[in-house]
């Protein structure tokens, strides 16, 4: 199935000052792929990204980067994950709860380029599992007598 797939990654900055570019990237995204670094753990970054998740209703696909570190600690950044995305769910401010998701978090090593096709899969899974919305093309803008143009459909 990976082969039927065209996938486009958008790379939005860790820093905070991105906050916003990351909002809109998700809300044009048809999955969300929420990178975290088995060093740092899930920031307040991440944290970000699962609101505008959850705000966009974006699907979610975990990895944990940096398994190739000697001090990985992967289980750790996994339950933490867990612990952060079920605190976002129990305190309101997401209506998704996410902790099956952090629990699949594929763990991986960008530089060694480990388990990148099992990522991969996962993520074509999800925006598999996405309904998919009828691509329907508006009508063209028509003329009406005495005024300008008018349009039968306005498209988001």
């Amino acid at each position: 199935a990976l082969d039927a797939h065209r996938l486009t990654f958008l790379d939005t900055p860790g820093h905070e000052a991105f906050e916003l570019s990351r909002g809109k990237t998700v809300a044009s995204a048809d999955a969300a792929l929420v990178v975290v670094s088995v060093e740092h753990g899930a920031e307040v970054q991440t944290e970000e990204v699962l609101l505008h998740a959850a705000r966009w209703k974006v699907p979610v696909v975990f990895a944990l980067n940096k398994i190739d570190l000697p001090k990985a600690h992967v289980e750790l950044t996994r339950a933490e994950l867990r612990r952060q995305c079920q605190r976002l769910y129990e305190q309101g401010h997401v209506d998704v709860d996410w902790t099956n998701e952090a629990e699949a978090a594929v763990p991986i090593s960008a530089l060694l380029q480990q388990n990148l096709k099992e990522l991969l899969t996962t993520l074509c899974r999800t925006v598999e599992a996405v309904p998919k919305i009828p691509s329907k093309l508006p009508d063209p803008p028509s003329l009406t007598p005495g005024g300008g143009i008018a349009c039968k459909e306005v498209v988001r």
